[in-house]
Order: structure tokens, then C-alpha cells, then sequence
């Protein structure tokens, strides 16, 4: 039998783990100290495994531990042991020294399935009671699933559980087995009876709390779905075309659910759309305007005009010219409309030439020569410069730049 006592030794066969700080980090319940035992047992279980590998093959550089006699065995120890016989009920498995036990079928079985056939290493945990030793694969499994939530936590991952039913303050759930409380405020974005739908489902959580001292587990859906949230709302653009559906409607519009973000179709711009918002209803709209500070999204149900940077950008280039029209004038410069929608910034020192007497200054709806000087796609931004007669003249003449 393979014993491993939570000391140094155990460093030598954690070939999985290559930091041996990590390790010993582990060994001293860093963090969170409720969970010291979890997180030696962590480190224990791993090397049970690698064991089990230096065991089905010797020729591995994984060195099992030193064999001990069952009497230095202390209750809940890991330890492994080979099947030797199967018979109906039973497994036979041999410990070290030649001593036998005997281990109920049911524990192998999965899926109605025998999962061990005769010769395998199998790992255990040690009861020790007054007849003896007995020893227990179902308490083994049990511990890895304890493992794997503990390696959840550390990781700020999800897991997926099961929702089984309503408790005091919140729901139960269950990991394989092991039973896990959702608070009632971290069930949903808006808790409600909706919620309740959902039992008999997995669904994934995130774990708040982990105590396997008082055998509590605490998660949350909540937290996973404020995440999904917020990155769909990065993610929109003015003009992406989502697909949702209706989930409330008031006077003032309908609130569209497009998964985890709820966005508003205000009246004014339901078009053709409002015979079709009805609760419940499946509806496609386009993303109006999106507020990240404040987490909210206009939609339209409008068509959408054809968008100006688009024609920019497949018809023109740094360096193209084009007449546009002044439609703002602030202390930067001009903002002149090149094509539908899309205006340019002239900055101001390109516009003092115009400037020389009241009459030739420009004004709002003036239409002005200019070159692109630079086009910000991704900023959507447009830098122009304002081409005087004769210099466009020269321009046109070395560079065969043309008007358009």
C-alpha cells in the first residue's frame, strides 16, 4: 500500500507540478486559510496519481513512495491498492504486506458500468474502525470532486451544477453529489420567479465561498451573467443588426432581451416593427446608440440609412479631392460635409487665407475645395486641408490628383 504523509516527500513525485514554491504554497493553505486541509489534500491527490502512473509503469521516472505497514495507516489517509479478484458483490483489492479487503461493486460503477477490471490501481481513502481497515473508492471520488471546485475557486472559473430546488433565502444545486446553496440575490440579474423554470438544468456558477470544514459551497449565477453582459455590450456597435427578444413593453417602448443585456425600442423608432412587439415575440432590430457608462442600448427597428463611410472609403484615399459643404464652424476649424454623413475636420489655421476680409470669411453652407489629409476608420474621423485655386492647379498638374 502507497501512503503519503504531507511532508516534504511529497514533493519529489509531483511531476505535473514544476514550481515547488506552488506547491508548498498549497501546503500552507495560502490565501484562504478554511481550506488548508482542501489544499493538502490537493497536493496529496496529485501525487496518488502520479503514483498510479509509477505503478502501471515501472519503467516511468515517477518513484513511488516507500510502503508502510496497515498499522501506521490513520483514518482518511489516501492510499492505493490492486484489484485482484471480482466476483458479484465484491472487489477484492490487496494492500501491501499482503493483506486484503473487501470493497462493495457499487462503488465502481458509473453509468451502470464496471469501471475497474482486475490488476488495476485503484486509489482509496482509509477508514480505520474497530474491525479494522476499510477502505472507500465512493470517499475518494468525493474528495476529487472537493479538488476540482477548490481549483475553480483559486482559478475565479465557472463550473456547471445542477439546480435542483427552492431553499430558505436562495436554491439548491448539486456538483456530482455535492451539494451547493445559490443566495437568492445571485440567481439571476433580476431574480424572480422566472428562475424557477430552470430546475432539473445545468446551468454554471461562479463560487463565491468554499468551506469544506462546515461542507459549504456558495456560488453565483449572477456574477457570470453581469460578465457575459457587459462584454456583448462592448462588443455593439451603431448599426449591428441583434436579434432578441420582447420583454416588457411600457409607454414609452418595449425592453428587448438580447441575452443577458436589455436594450430599449423606443417608440419614435419601431417602424415598421410595431405590429410585431409583442411579449414573448422573437424580433430583429439594429443597435441606435450604446452607453457604456450607463450600460444601456437604444435599438431601431428603422431601416438604416446607407452608411456615409462606407462610400468614403471604397471611393476615396489620403490624397483624393472633393468639394464638400461647411455644416459647423467651432474654434478648432470647419467641419465640411465630403459625402452623406460623413463630415471632415479642416483645422483652423487652413482656413485663415479665407479670412481676409468679412465677405470671403466662410459660413455655414459654403462649399469648400479640399484634399484628405489623413482617415481615421476605427475613430471614424476625417482630417482635411483646404486647396487654394492655384495651388490645387500645381497639385493637379505633379500629382494627377482629380476633383470629384
Amino acid at each position: 500500500m502507497k501512503l503519503h504523509q504531507d511532508s516534504d516527500p511529497i514533493l519529489q513525485f509531483l511531476a505535473d507540478y514544476s514550481n515547488e514554491t506552488l506547491v508548498r504554497t498549497f501546503l500552507d493553505g495560502f490565501g484562504d486559510r478554511r481550506n488548508a486541509e482542501l489544499r493538502r489534500l490537493q497536493v496529496r491527490v496529485a501525487g496518488l496519481e502520479a503514483e498510479n502512473r509509477a505503478l502501471r509503469n515501472p519503467d516511468t521516472s515517477e518513484a513511488p513512495a516507500a510502503l508502510v505497514d496497515e498499522v501506521a495507516i490513520e483514518n482518511g489517509a489516501l492510499v492505493t491498492a490492486q484489484i485482484i479478484a471480482i466476483d458479484e458483490f465484491y472487489a477484492s483489492v490487496k494492500l501491501d504486506k499482503g493483506t486484503e479487503n473487501l470493497v462493495s461493486l457499487a462503488e465502481f460503477i458509473e453509468g451502470q458500468q464496471l469501471q475497474i477490471d482486475v490488476g488495476d490501481y485503484v486509489n482509496f481513502v482509509a477508514k480505520v474502525t474497530s474491525e479494522g481497515i476499510a477502505l472507500s473508492h465512493f470517499e475518494y471520488k468525493k474528495m476529487l470532486l472537493w479538488v476540482e471546485l477548490l481549483h475553480a475557486f483559486d482559478c475565479s472559473g465557472s463550473v456547471d451544477v445542477t439546480l435542483e430546488k427552492p431553499v430558505k433565502n436562495g436554491y439548491s444545486a448539486s456538483y456530482h453529489g455535492l451539494p451547493i446553496f445559490i443566495p437568492h440575490s445571485q440567481s439571476d440579474l433580476m431574480p424572480g420567479k422566472h428562475f424557477e423554470a430552470l430546475f432539473g438544468t445545468t446551468i454554471s456558477v461562479r463560487l463565491l465561498e468554499l468551506d469544506r470544514a462546515v461542507n459549504r459551497v456558495i456560488a453565483s449565477r449572477k456574477v457570470l451573467m453581469e460578465e457575459a453582459r457587459d462584454a456583448l455590450l462592448v462588443s455593439l456597435r451603431p448599426g449591428d443588426l441583434v436579434e432578441g427578444v420582447v420583454k416588457n413593453i411600457a409607454e414609452f417602448g418595449a425592453f428587448i432581451d438580447l441575452g443577458g443585456l436589455v436594450g430599449l425600442l423606443h417608440c419614435s423608432q419601431m417602424g415598421p416593427l410595431a405590429d410585431a412587439v409583442v411579449v414573448g415575440a422573437s424580433i430583429k432590430t439594429r443597435v441606435f446608440k450604446v452607453d457604456l457608462e450607463q450600460r444601456k442600448v437604444s435599438l431601431s427597428g428603422k431601416p438604416m440609412a446607407a452608411d456615409g463611410w462606407e462610400e468614403l472609403v471604397s471611393r476615396f484615399a489620403v490624397g483624393s479631392t472633393l468639394k464638400g459643404k461647411i455644416r459647423k464652424l467651432t474654434e478648432s476649424g470647419a467641419f465640411v460635409e465630403i459625402v452623406p454623413g460623413v463630415n471632415g475636420l479642416v483645422f483652423q489655421s487652413d482656413l485663415k487665407h479665407l479670412h481676409s476680409n468679412a465677405t470671403t470669411a466662410p459660413k455655414v453652407g459654403d462649399v469648400l475645395s479640399v484634399m484628405i489629409r489623413d482617415i481615421d476608420v476605427e475613430r471614424r474621423r476625417v482630417g482635411l486641408r483646404v486647396r487654394r485655386p492655384q495651388q490645387a492647379k500645381h497639385e493637379s498638374k505633379r500629382s494627377g490628383w482629380h476633383e470629384v
